[in-house]
């Protein structure tokens, strides 16, 4: 019954937010949880998560410290979860999750049209991400980083400090990606060739 009264309240505080009555919602947040639920009650995945999705969105939107707080404490009591209600596993789904709400509420998404702003562009360029977002093949860094700073980074409003912010982690995420990728593909190149006794050997046999 208390999950499903908080719920409720949440949604209720939500249209009120949507509706620009951010005190009013933050009020009856502020309810919600002394009457319902302590800061860290967990439920489960799909309530979390969907509790987590609304509070960042409300917090980004509005730039309210309050809501950002709220997912923040939502986000630390899962990732602690002295209740056992997640196992490691689901952690890091829950996670990747909220970390990929971040992504895509700072990255311009639009939820309706499942939008992914910054996925589309680096689609349209001769970046590819593999399902988990990670750059694939070797690439030269500067040419990377010409791209990003001459077509990407145009494309977002960098007035908004939150949006700068990630943008700028980003693309220090996608340069380490390069990185590694090119270190593999130099470690696996020096791995074939054939060793200084081998050169050697072959040598002496022709």
């Amino acid at each position: 019954m208390n999950k499903n009264l908080f719920s409720e309240l949440i949604k209720v505080a939500n249209v009120l937010d949507e509706m620009g009555l951010v005190k009013e919602a933050n009020n009856l947040d502020k309810i919600a949880r002394k009457i319902v639920v302590s800061e860290t009650t967990l439920y489960g995945y799909a309530h979390d998560i969907n509790v987590y999705k609304s509070y960042f969105k409300a917090g980004v939107r509005y730039n309210n410290q309050i809501y950002k707080q709220q997912a923040t404490d939502i986000f630390n009591a899962v990732m602690k979860d002295r209740s056992g209600t997640y196992n490691d596993r689901q952690k890091e789904v829950f996670r990747d999750q909220a970390e990929s709400i971040r992504n895509l509420v700072y990255g311009n998404f639009d939820i309706e049209s499942s939008n992914d702003a910054l996925a589309r562009y680096m689609k349209e360029s001769i970046y590819f991400l593999n399902s988990n977002g990670v750059i694939i093949g070797t690439h030269d860094i500067g040419m990377f980083t010409d791209y990003w700073i001459t077509k990407i980074q145009p494309k977002f409003n960098l007035t908004n400090s939150n949006f700068a912010k990630w943008l700028s982690s980003k693309f220090l995420i996608y340069k380490k990606q390069i990185l590694a990728n090119n270190a593999k593909a130099e470690a696996d190149k020096k791995a074939s060739e054939p060793s200084w006794w081998e050169k050697t050997f072959m040598e002496k046999n022709k």
